[in-house]
């Protein structure tokens, strides 16, 4: 049974969505949410290794002079984002991880709301399309990942689709 949304397109008073499609949609939105959290815990993962009490213990001293109230060092190198006063004391490995997770999550961060909002009002007028681009859209997303997690130049093909599917 068709669901109808309320809505003004092209003179019409509803849109039709059949049942099939709004499965699929939502399918689809939990996959890209899978997504974020997955990005979320990679990115986790790493700053728990390079920030870990161990290293953060060197900024103790540090910490404690400038936040008589809060003696303990921040846990997990809050708020450094690879690119502060913590992260410009990791060594090369450890820093080149840190930054791409970081890199690639505030990537998806930056492109989320414009994707999320073209998705819904590309389906408004042709639901399986705006459906077909976003799932390759976020297939695209997961290659730029993994690519840029292995090296940043290995983005590119996935960065250069997703710009493709983004304008089509």
């Amino acid at each position: 049974m068709p669901l109808k949304v309320i809505g003004k397109v092209e003179g019409a008073d509803s849109v039709q969505f059949d049942e099939g499609f709004l499965w699929c949609l939502i399918v689809l939105m939990a996959l890209v949410w899978l997504y974020i959290i997955t990005i979320y815990s990679c990115t986790m993962r790493i700053r728990l290794r390079v920030f870990n009490k161990e290293f953060m213990s060197q900024f103790a001293d540090e910490h404690r002079a400038a936040f008589p109230e809060k003696p303990n060092s921040p846990q997990y190198g809050y708020p450094d984002t690879g690119y502060g006063w913590y992260g410009r004391k990791l060594d090369y490995y450890q820093w080149v991880q840190m930054a791409s997770a970081q890199r690639v999550q505030l990537n998806t961060l930056e492109q989320m709301t414009q994707t999320m909002v073209w998705t819904v009002v590309g389906a408004l007028k042709y639901p399986w399309a705006a459906f077909s681009l976003t799932l390759v859209y976020w297939l695209c997303k997961v290659q730029y990942t993994i690519g840029y997690m292995g090296n940043p130049l290995w983005r590119l093909p996935g960065a250069l689709l997703n710009d493709l599917v983004f304008f089509g």
